[in-house]
């Protein structure tokens, strides 16, 4: 089992490594307007990562999921200052989501490129804002390296993943916060949304891999959020618990049920106002990770409802819910 970090909160073609950094710094700046920095609350509860301007005009930024996942009040940060945002939908199954502003003004829209175009071992920048900081251009981090693999998958490493299967990968880190923020070619084309980083495998420390959504993969969930169908998002957030921690809490197998986005079937149904434990989805077990979570609700979208089994670990209640999927 791989160690694997969800990021939440060299130059080539004969250049010198003058020219290279340069070509760094123009892309890294040239990127900028394009990139902003999305905060996620709940209560005292706080996360922060980073998003990239897809849309300028309709105010439309992607994220990945669990930048956003267990929050229900959303900030994006555009040259310093804090504007509210809006959760538009929810892919978890694919690490995806999609928020928009309403002011709407110094946004800019990155150019999304084509997996086509993905070459092993050309040049590549992640950029995002790192943990701490105020949101400001100054505050953008990069890195750079090259793609290790043009198009590879991913399963499910820990709890909170969900199966990945189109990713590339890069040496370029990708660390804390960065997490939203897009993988650039040399063209300030962005070929993948940064997502995570893994740490071991089977017990042995790895160093530079870590790995982006591949571009394709998000314009197609795209599509669909832009739509506002989301899929496999119940308007919930959703918390995975360890065996560990399932024993210390004295309850079953399960997923967690945390804060509901206003406005969304789930705030109605009562989901939010307190930890609630999900068992199953029409019978079909959840299991306790984001992977069994996928597998029951595989095919549910927006306006698709559901009967949930909750269980409620104050009252020992169990109960049945319909929910209709946000």
């Amino acid at each position: 089992m791989g160690v694997f970090a969800l990021t939440r909160g060299g130059g080539g073609g004969g250049r010198d490594a003058t020219d290279a950094r340069a070509s760094v710094t123009q892309i890294v700046k040239a990127a900028a307007p394009g990139i902003v920095r999305v905060t996620s609350r709940a209560g005292r509860d706080r996360a922060s990562g980073s998003g990239v301007v897809v849309d300028a005009r309709a105010g439309l930024v992607v994220t990945n999921f669990h930048v956003v996942n267990g929050g229900n009040d959303f900030t994006v940060t555009v040259g310093g200052t804090d504007r509210p945002a809006r959760l538009v939908g929810g892919a978890p199954c694919e690490d995806l989501a999609l928020l928009a502003v309403a002011q709407k003004d110094g946004l800019r829209a990155l150019a999304l490129g084509s997996e086509a175009d993905i070459e092993q071992g050309e040049p590549v920048v992640a950029v995002g804002y790192p943990a701490g900081g105020n949101g400001d251009a100054a505050d953008l981090s990069s890195t750079s390296g090259v793609v290790s693999v043009r198009q590879t998958k991913l399963r499910a490493p820990n709890e909170e993943t969900p199966n990945l299967n189109d990713l590339v990968q890069t040496d370029a880190a990708i660390n804390p916060g960065n997490s939203g923020g897009p993988l650039l070619d040399s063209d300030r084309h962005v070929i993948g949304i940064n997502s995570a980083t893994l740490l071991s495998s089977g017990g042995v420390p790895i160093q530079n891999t870590g790995y982006a959504i591949g571009v394709d993969r998000v314009k197609a969930v795209l599509t669909g959020l832009r739509k506002r169908e989301s899929a496999s998002w119940p308007g919930f957030g959703l918390l995975f618990l360890t065996p560990a921690e399932r024993r210390r809490a004295r309850v079953p197998v399960g997923v967690v049920a945390l804060s509901a986005v206003p406005g969304t079937p789930a705030e109605r149904a009562g989901f939010g106002r307190r930890p609630l434990l999900v068992t199953a989805v029409d019978e079909e077990r959840v299991g306790a990770t984001m992977a069994g979570w996928c597998h029951a609700t595989f095919g549910r979208h927006s306006g698709d409802d559901a009967v949930l089994e909750v269980l409620d670990p104050g009252s020992g209640r169990r109960r049945s819910v319909r929910l209709v999927f946000a």
